[in-house]
């Protein structure tokens, strides 16, 4: 039996490429989030004009947009602006081919049809009117900064290192975000949680002085696109009062800074530290995992004893009698040493260590401990905890 044929399409259209119209939306969705304050801010605005079309979604303190190319038919405008329903148009595309999409806008009742090879799928949207502004720049002659080529790979692998260490405690919102300092011929890229920071300074030709707070959710989102998108596209960096934006190619994002004071974590780090242990990341990452099973849930508290040639990892779970202990090969520089260290947050910091060999510098049982990896310029610091056989 053949295909019932659709009705001729009539009033204005857009026709999309699928894929790009599916990347389009991913990226978009990078900023919103479900159930809003504005009920209208869980559509996505695509304005067309000019055989392109600029999708945009906002949360009120970030804003993604993305410019990809469309063609307008069926109306004499020369621009065009509709809402639809980001979670289900979304779901939709992410269930159908790349093959060309056509989106048919009704300025009336904002119902829009979506026809695809398979099949039209009606949904409601809302008076593009209605839509947030989204962030707002400051007024003043924004600062800026390009970064490209190893600069850019150098930023990328920055912030990678630091943004899973900060906080989530909305009580003190400095620590929820990464803090960005430029001084002429560095970055320094830092976060911290108050039980561990993580920090890494890049070597760059920039002459430029700042110091801003990066909320965490904007350096994850600006981390997946500098991961999708080619090493040669280059960064560009701008702020604006208590804005940043930052634009690579024809995607573009935006978003409010946390307007706070980060804490001054360079009198936090220990210097001439006496004692270093050299060891291999895998198989310590490897121990800890076993070694884990057996702590407290509440705690998760774990014991290095460290001597020449042996680094001892134990963990034990009083209330159930619960015990693991493994043995692991060392390189010892320095006295003979246990400490201890919450085990969940000591292996995050681990898996975060760059090189496959890692070494820890320490002070004293009570002081924290460093992690290093391949480079000098990049560590992560973790607080001891007392274990009862020293108090």
């Amino acid at each position: 039996m053949a295909k019932k044929q659709p009705a001729p399409q009539t009033g204005p259209r857009l026709v999309f490429v699928g894929s790009s119209l599916k990347k389009a939306l991913q990226f978009c969705g990078g900023a919103m989030t479900p159930n809003p304050l504005v009920p209208v801010a869980e559509n996505v605005r695509i304005v067309a004009q000019n055989g392109q079309a600029t999708l945009t979604g906002t949360d009120m303190r970030m804003t993604n947009s993305v410019t990809i190319d469309c063609e307008l038919m069926g109306t004499s405008a020369e621009s065009l602006t509709a809402l639809l329903p980001y979670a289900l148009l979304n779901s939709l595309m992410s269930s159908l081919t790349n093959d060309p999409v056509i989106v048919s806008i009704d300025e009336t009742s904002y119902g829009h049809t979506i026809s695809a090879k398979t099949g039209t799928y009606k949904m409601t949207g809302e008076n593009p009117i209605d839509f947030p502004r989204g962030v707002k720049p400051g007024s003043e002659e924004p600062l800026r900064l390009t970064l490209s080529g190893t600069e850019r790979a150098a930023f990328m692998t920055g912030l990678a290192r630091t943004v899973f260490a900060v906080g989530t405690d909305d009580l003190r919102p400095a620590m929820t975000g990464v803090s960005l300092r430029v001084t002429p011929g560095v970055i320094r890229l830092c976060a911290t949680d108050g039980h561990r920071l993580a920090l890494t300074r890049l070597p760059v030709e920039l002459a430029t002085e700042l110091e801003i707070i990066l909320p965490a959710k904007f350096t994850r989102a600006l981390l997946k696109q500098l991961a999708d998108t080619g090493e040669a596209l280059p960064l560009e960096l701008a702020i604006s009062g208590n804005s940043l934006s930052a634009t690579i190619q024809h995607y573009r994002m935006e978003t409010l800074l946390i307007d706070e004071r980060f804490p001054d974590v360079e009198n936090a780090i220990p210097v001439n530290q006496p004692i270093e242990v050299r060891f291999q990341k895998e198989e310590v990452a490897d121990a800890l995992k076993r070694v884990l099973l057996f702590a407290n849930r509440t705690t998760w508290q774990i014991r290095l004893a460290i001597s020449e040639g042996t680094l001892t990892i134990s963990a034990e779970d009083l209330d159930y009698s619960h015990e693991g202990t493994e043995i692991v090969d060392c390189q010892l520089t320095g006295d003979p040493i246990t400490i201890g260290f919450n085990g969940k947050l000591f292996a995050d910091c681990l898996a975060h260590t760059e090189g496959d060999t890692v070494r820890l510098k320490l002070t004293s049982y009570n002081r924290a401990g460093l992690l290093y990896g391949a480079s000098e310029h990049s560590f992560a610091l973790v607080m001891p905890c007392l274990l009862n056989s020293i108090a």
